[in-house]
């Protein structure tokens, strides 16, 4: 027996869903003077960027934006290690960075147990852009 709040709870968890962003580029640039590479480098920032997106049957239905941060892209396959790594970039040469060094990636994928249909993936790269 299904009651009679089950729908409309559903619906406004996927508004909330759809409201939030589903991609972000986080930046910190305070290294305490100590240096971050073999080769002397001037540090600019560490960052780390990630993007997630729910799946149904392995077709994308809603993800991150690449193209801007805190959105969501509908039916755009996005969460791909080539994607991450270009948004992250992106926001090193606004900052003026040359290259990003020391890259870290994990992608994530899972089930969502409760509705059987939907899957939830999600990929995460990190790395210390410098001049």
């Amino acid at each position: 027996m299904i009651k009679r709040w089950t729908l409309p709870l559903l619906a406004a968890v996927s508004l909330l869903g759809i409201a939030t962003g589903c991609s972000s580029v986080e930046s910190a640039s305070s290294f305490n003077a100590l240096g971050v590479a073999a080769t002397p480098t001037q540090a600019i920032s560490h960052l780390n960027s990630t993007i997630y997106g729910y799946y149904f049957f392995g077709i994308p239905i809603l993800t991150g934006s690449v193209g801007r941060s805190n959105s969501c892209a509908i039916f755009t396959d996005t969460v791909t290690l080539d994607k991450a790594l270009l948004q992250m970039n992106k926001v090193a040469r606004a900052q003026g960075a040359s290259k990003v060094i020391n890259l870290s990636s994990r992608m994530d994928s899972n089930w969502v147990w409760y509705t059987l249909l939907f899957s939830y993936r999600e990929v995460q790269i990190s790395g210390t852009a410098v001049k």
